[in-house]
């Protein structure tokens, strides 16, 4: 056994993962862009030693030529005393890191940063003491700025790769975005799809270098599915009473677009076609029913969609919702490969909040007459353009994406004459305080909005409607939620959430309110059970 004395001298020495990626316009100068990825134990200074089961690292493309880094092991520890930590070392200038995240197969894993110019060391803090003999899997997963280069439209990834340590099987993997397409590719890859490469090796611990070139595009080619079609559109629509004015041809918008995002998802590490998975609104609506994809009032929980996509093989990630315009995000996205659900067809409360009751898929830029705009897929009036069919405009976009993300979230809605104001567990809040006027944005990855879907893109039909508090990737603790009185009524609301895994859960409480009310809830959110409780507190009339 060795000493623990030798933990606390590593930095240079285990050097298990190098990975050496250029622009195209310093090609001849490698070094000067370099990731070195390291363990956090000093076990080759000791003596120790430990090998791979298995090593997989996978590299997700995004269309700014940034990538997200997945890398996943399965370690023996051989001989070394009280294995307790690895430390990797990034450094790729200008030293763009975000997005990192660090798990083991029971949940989320802390971990620490130190960053000195470029370089980023991440030390991954181990569940348990991992002692000889034992194995441990465990994750992490960073976005890098700059990891492809390009001219135009044509791209160009290029570094080297080694495991390092001896390892019984290792992957590398690449995907491109779904708009594009492979140039050249080298080394020959061991398996190879449309926009997947695969090198797989046994007893592996050599150097090699990885060089592809691909063209990109801003069009995403996805399905058009249409909420009209005889074939779903009599189905009844969520929870809704059923009756002939409650289907999905006349609900059916948001649905739909969530189904092609899910149907046309083809997932890194899973190399399925688009054809293995035959989208169906019908059962789709049917299976948001039954796994609480849909609140009280029939709108869709965001999470819910990813959620569906891990039941049918596939792997789908909630990104966030954007409350407003934003046409770099937009086009980020597309160029990424990724369609974007819009809201458009707006509506206009009486504090002055802009929403959207009709939703289409963005597919693509295009241009009209003159005027950029966006190609789209609208389930109602089928393919067309932004400019063409709404004026140009766009009120929110729903984000989804195959490179993995956090799972977590939290989805409060009300239905009723209340607004929704959620102080987060360091204090931070978001949502609309009635008594001071004022809309509060201070809790990272909240967005407090009005969800709506009008019958047949038209509010005079029908709207289902709710206030929205959603939070991407909430802090573990206790929630206080104020819900305000703004009229006289009953109020249900429904908290859904998200764990580290995806998993689902729902808590319910419903009231009376008046205007000027104000009754106050604990909601507490845990990364691994999503929503625990729900503490009752007494209304109080203002």
């Amino acid at each position: 056994m060795k000493n623990s004395f030798y933990s606390s001298i590593l930095v240079v020495l285990a050097i298990l993962f190098v990975l050496l990626i250029t622009n195209r316009e310093a090609l001849s100068q490698l070094d000067s862009n370099v990731i070195m990825y390291g363990a956090g134990d000093l076990q080759s200074l000791a003596a120790g030693t430990y090998y791979y089961n298995w090593v997989t690292s996978s590299f997700g493309m995004w269309g700014d030529g940034s990538g997200t880094w997945a890398n996943q092991w399965r370690v023996t520890n051989v001989d070394i005393d009280n294995w307790s930590s690895f430390t990797w070392y990034f450094n790729f200038p200008p030293g763009n890191y975000s997005q990192i995240r660090a798990w083991d197969d029971s949940g989320p894993l802390s971990y620490s940063t130190s960053i000195s110019g470029s370089r980023i060391d991440v030390t991954i803090n181990f569940r348990n003491i991992i002692q000889p003999g034992q194995s441990y899997h465990l994750f992490l997963y960073i976005t890098i700025g700059n990891m492809a280069s390009h001219s135009g439209s044509n791209w160009r990834a290029y570094w080297t790769v080694s495991p390092g340590a001896f390892a019984q099987s290792f992957l590398a993997a690449l995907a491109i975005p779904s708009n594009s397409s492979f140039q050249s590719i080298s080394p020959t890859p061991t398996a190879q799809w449309p926009h997947d490469l695969d090198w797989e090796y046994n007893n592996y611990s050599s150097t090699m270098t990885i060089d592809v070139y691909y063209s990109s595009s801003s069009t995403v080619n996805v399905p058009l599915i249409q909420q009209t079609n005889p074939a779903w559109s009599n189905s009844n629509y969520g929870n809704l009473p059923n009756t002939s004015g409650n289907s999905i041809g006349h609900f059916g918008s948001y649905m739909i677009g969530g189904l092609v995002i899910v149907g046309s998802s083809v997932p890194i590490g899973q190399k399925l076609n688009v054809s293995d998975f035959q989208p169906n609104p019908s059962d789709f609506n049917l299976w948001l029913k039954n796994n609480l994809g849909y609140d009280a009032g029939s709108l869709i929980v965001q999470s819910a969609l990813p959620r569906y996509a891990q039941e049918n093989g596939r792997s789908l990630y909630f990104r966030g919702f954007v409350s407003g315009r934003d046409d770099a995000v937009l086009d980020f996205y597309l160029s990424s490969g990724y369609p974007v659900i819009l809201g458009v067809n707006p509506l206009t409360d009486s504090l002055g909040r802009t929403y959207p009751v009709h939703y289409v898929l963005a597919t693509g830029k295009t241009t009209v007459d003159g005027t950029q705009t966006y190609s789209i897929n609208d389930p109602i009036y089928g393919t067309t353009t932004l400019y063409d069919q709404w004026n140009n405009n766009y009120y929110s976009m729903t984000l989804f994406s195959t490179i993995p993300a956090d799972r977590r979230t939290l989805r409060i809605s009300a239905h009723s004459p209340v607004e929704l104001l959620i102080t987060d567990p360091s204090g931070r809040k978001s949502g609309y305080d009635p008594t001071a006027v004022k809309f509060w944005n201070e809790i990272p990855g909240a967005t407090y909005f009005i969800d709506a879907i009008a019958a047949d893109a038209d509010p005079s039909h029908g709207l289902l409607e709710a206030k929205v508090l959603l939070i991407n990737v909430p802090t573990d603790g206790d929630y206080k939620l104020s819900v305000w009185g703004t009229g006289p009524g009953i109020y249900e609301i429904n908290s859904f959430a998200s764990d580290w895994n995806g998993k689902l859960s729902r808590q319910k409480f419903s009231g009376t309110a008046q205007d000027g009310s104000l009754s106050t809830k604990t909601i507490t959110y845990s990364s691994y059970m999503g929503v625990t409780q729900v503490l009752f507190l007494p209304l109080i009339l203002k």
